[in-house]
């Protein structure tokens, strides 16, 4: 019940997902919507919530901890999303990204979505060296969106700024 009264006022707008986003809601939902314990109706309801406040929490800064390769893929899909539409008109909000390490985090996701495509080939060509049933597909990190997100996310920043944080 709590979660679906979070995201009925987060759905409302900035004025009532900012003080949510603010008090901790996100980290608790984020909780409970990863916990395998909990019931599908208040993991979907968990999810719902998280989408509603991170597109209407209005600032930046409160989802930037959610820019992480833990974050689940789902709910980093929307994350990114909204850092991609944002951050292209907003001077502040870009030297915060990097100054808060945002755009460090960001280009660990991005490294660690190529390390599991580059593991699931491989262990594709394993199985066709050994004969064993290859494994299930892999998608990575990232989906086709969140992966545009992020390249559009980059495309805000100097490259030579993007590689030294991809690199170091």
């Amino acid at each position: 019940a709590a979660a679906w009264a979070m995201g009925c006022a987060a759905r409302h707008g900035q004025e009532l997902a900012a003080p949510l986003a603010r008090s901790g809601a996100i980290k608790v939902l984020l909780a409970s919507y990863v916990n395998p314990v909990v019931s599908d109706a208040l993991r979907d309801r968990s999810k719902a919530t998280l989408k509603a406040l991170i597109r209407n929490c209005g600032d930046l800064a409160l989802i930037e901890p959610l820019v992480s390769d833990a974050t689940p893929p789902v709910i980093l899909r929307h994350v990114l999303g909204e850092f991609g539409e944002k951050l292209a008109a907003d001077v502040g909000a870009k030297r915060s990204f990097v100054t808060s390490g945002g755009l460090m985090r960001l280009q660990g996701v991005l490294k660690a979505h190529e390390r599991g495509l580059e593991d699931a080939a491989k262990a594709i060509e394993d199985a066709k060296k050994t004969g064993d049933a290859p494994p299930p597909p892999h998608e990575g990190l990232l989906d086709g969106r969140a992966l545009k997100d992020a390249k559009s996310i980059n495309s805000n920043f100097p490259p030579e700024v993007v590689s030294y944080y991809l690199y170091c």
